[in-house]
């Protein structure tokens, strides 16, 4: 999802939290090495990645069980080099599943705080 409205001047300094529900089903459980988590990425204009930031160690892991829903958040700052003609902030949610199974995303958000 595309958020470049909130790359201006204006909001150097201002917190972005993201957020996602996220879970794994009994009918294909995400296995051990299967992870899912949200991802805030800043691109020029280009489309040159800049920087990214996700969640670290609250990444949901698979471990071969049904899992119930559970909300994982990303929170980061936007700096002034993020801003600028043509830059791009993209929300992303991200599977790694190479083990088998599945991730499930449901209801995400990203908010600006304070608000706009």
């Amino acid at each position: 999802t595309d958020i470049s409205d909130w790359l201006v001047a204006d909001n150097v300094g201002r917190t972005i939290t993201a957020s996602v529900r996220v879970a794994s089903a009994a009918h294909d459980p995400a296995n051990a090495g299967c992870v899912g988590f949200p991802k805030l990425e800043y691109k020029d204009g280009s489309d040159t990645l800049i920087r990214f930031a996700e969640t670290g160690a609250g990444k949901f892991t698979g471990d071969g069980t049904e899992k119930a829903w559970q909300e994982i958040t990303v929170t980061d700052t936007i700096q002034a080099g993020d801003v600028g003609a043509g830059h791009v902030l993209r929300f992303v949610v991200v599977e790694i599943c190479s083990a088998g199974g599945a991730v499930m995303f449901d209801a995400w958000s990203v908010v600006i705080n304070p608000p706009v």
